[in-house]
């Protein structure tokens, strides 16, 4: 986190830390092995906690398709963004545990090269839009009426989810990527301000 508020994505346990690695292109990148590798951002779970509208930027590559890959997360129901099993890149969230999750789906498939995704959502509106490597893949009006609010889901995680009836209470599905970015915000982006992060990526 290069802001002032230190919501660094961490991992204090070597056995479920990511290792250093590259995109194809040599950019720098974290390699999480799709089995139990997971960084958390503890105590950033109030920026979605109630939020009106919310963004994300990520860029990763793929490496095993064709299964659910969590780029990012907020207490693991509220997915932010997945490569689902369907290789299709999925952005939305639910406001409750018990509610249904609510996004959309990229057009396309996702591709085993450096993929950079721009998703936002606005609750008031119930809007949400997926960019793909500067594309409009997708977008929806009838997404999640409001942030998530329940307390049990304050985590934010990056590489997988937090299902609670996974083992040893680790998340229940894991990526199996590389991520070399990974950002979140709330409020709405501007066309202006997502050219600039597709371009530095």
């Amino acid at each position: 986190d290069l802001s002032v508020n230190a919501f660094h994505a961490t991992q204090s346990n070597n056995r479920y830390r990511p290792i250093l690695s590259a995109f194809k292109n040599g950019a720098p990148a974290v390699k999480f092995n799709g089995i139990n590798q997971f960084l958390d951002v503890l105590d950033a779970g109030y920026l979605l906690n109630g939020a009106s509208a919310w963004w994300h930027f990520a860029v990763f590559e793929v490496s095993k398709k064709s299964s659910d890959n969590d780029i990012l997360a907020f207490g693991g129901k509220a997915k932010i963004v997945q490569v689902s099993n369907s290789d299709k890149i999925m952005v939305g969230g639910r406001r409750l545990t018990s509610d249904p999750w609510a996004g959309i789906n990229s057009v396309s498939n996702v591709s085993n090269s450096e993929t950079i995704c721009f998703g936002q959502a606005d609750y008031a509106t119930r809007s949400l839009f997926n960019y793909v490597n500067g594309n409009l893949e997708s977008s929806s009006t009838t997404g999640p009426t409001s942030g998530v609010s329940d307390n049990t889901m304050q985590t934010v995680r990056v590489g997988a989810n937090t299902a609670k009836n996974a083992p040893e209470g680790l998340p229940g599905v894991f990526s199996n990527a590389k991520i070399g970015c990974c950002l979140m915000g709330l409020g709405i982006l501007s066309a202006a301000d997502r050219h600039k992060l597709e371009g530095w990526a």
